[in-house]
């Protein structure tokens, strides 16, 4: 993928998901910020989220078995 490709992929994933949960206000300023600050902002939360979501699982580890 092209670098144009990268960031419309991510950020349709995060308008899909924001539009799962009925935020539209949201998914109007993603989608209307021509700096991206705002689609950099749900990003950079993502990571954190992922991040925190990797430690649980990694944490966990055999315990599940």
């Amino acid at each position: 993928m092209n670098d144009k490709q990268i960031i419309d992929y991510v950020q349709d994933m995060i308008v899909d998901n924001l539009a799962k949960r009925d935020f539209w206000r949201e998914i109007f300023t993603i989608k209307n910020d021509k700096t991206n600050k705002e689609l950099l902002a749900h990003i950079e939360g993502l990571i954190e989220l992922f991040t925190k979501a990797k430690e649980i699982l990694e944490n966990i580890g055999g315990k599940n078995e």
